[in-house]
């Protein structure tokens, strides 16, 4: 984000610390050959996310079809 001179806001960090922390944890957890029970729960709580942004999707385009017949 500084490349492109915008300050981000301290809420913007917040959101999205774990996403660009994320690769860091799993070259680190690789070295050592152990996860953290933490990036364990990160990933499952992601994998749900997306899980449940990509089944929203669905439900949205396909009752959007219904009422649109």
């Amino acid at each position: 984000m500084r490349r492109y001179l915008i300050k981000p806001s301290p809420f913007l960090l917040f959101l999205i610390a774990p996403i660009l922390d994320y690769p860091k944890v799993r070259r680190l957890s690789r070295r050592r050959q152990r996860t953290p029970w933490f990036v364990r729960v990160f990933e499952v709580l992601f994998l749900l996310t997306t899980l449940g942004m990509i089944a929203s999707l669905v439900m949205y385009v396909v009752m959007r079809f219904k009422n649109s017949t």
